[in-house]
């Protein structure tokens, strides 16, 4: 019969208590390690759920005062409007009132015209058949009432 050989490995051999020393040292560091990557991950949720809170507040606060800055703008919005409007009435007002002020202008320039017309053509006549008779004083006494002197010059609009 034939015997086994058996061969030890060529590595030192350790010493039971060295054996457990090094599983201790292995267990230290082990729960270390899990300790701190326990402590890494309690930080880092407690950092996301400040974060969050945080970020939820500022962003209700920026909200609100975007509603309120809305508000103000939509309030001068309608003031700016309202006084638009305004002012529209008024320009309105006024471009009728000018053109009443025209019409009566020229129908109070009409009988002026006609006056200094027929003077015109009074004076037109020849020296022979100049005369202060009764027409020609009263065209003179209205164009005097009226507020023009004979310098005056009479335009048209």
């Amino acid at each position: 019969m034939q015997s086994v050989v058996t061969y030890e490995k060529p590595l030192p051999h350790l010493s039971l208590p060295d054996w457990d020393a090094r599983l201790y040292g292995l267990q230290v560091t082990a729960d270390t390690r899990r300790a701190d990557a326990f402590d890494l991950r309690h930080g880092a949720r407690q950092l996301r759920n400040e974060t969050k809170i945080k970020t939820e507040w500022d962003l209700y606060h920026n909200n609100n005062r975007l509603r309120a800055r809305v508000y103000e703008i939509e309030q001068w919005k309608s003031t700016i409007q309202d006084l638009l409007s305004r002012l529209d009435r008024e320009m309105n007002l006024l471009k009728e009132e000018k053109a009443s002020t025209e019409r009566e202008l020229e129908q109070l320039n009409l009988p002026l015209l006609v006056c200094s017309e027929c003077l015109s053509n009074r004076d037109g006549r020849r020296s022979t058949e100049l005369t202060y008779d009764l027409a020609d004083t009263e065209l003179k006494k209205v164009e005097e009432e009226q507020g023009y002197d004979d310098d005056a010059t009479i335009t048209q609009p």
